[in-house]
């Protein structure tokens, strides 16, 4: 069972184009100091985003420190956990990047 009862935002992730509103999120992983995380999905990229500055909630739309494109939608995303610039994604076309 969890240790938790409830979820508590804490962030806000304004993902994407303002005139896309089908950019939904499939999976997000942190890399291994938690100073960044990957976000993918459907608009078939995969952004890195700074996890600090999600948290201090200064801004209302986030842009990522970097993307990647892959050609088809993205399913899941993980970060290595004991090589920090290693991250794996997977599509719906069954490719691993």
């Amino acid at each position: 069972y969890a240790r938790y009862s409830k979820f508590v935002v804490r962030g806000v992730l304004r993902n994407g184009d303002l005139l896309n509103s089908a950019n939904v999120i499939c999976s997000l992983s942190f890399d291994r100091d938690e100073e960044y995380f990957a976000a993918a999905g459907v608009s078939k990229k995969v952004k890195i985003f700074e996890f600090q500055s999600l948290m201090n909630g200064m801004v209302d739309i986030h842009y990522p420190v970097i993307e990647m494109s892959s050609r088809s939608k993205l399913s899941c995303v993980c970060w290595n956990s004991y090589i920090k610039n290693y991250l794996a994604s997977t599509d719906y076309d069954g490719v691993v990047q």
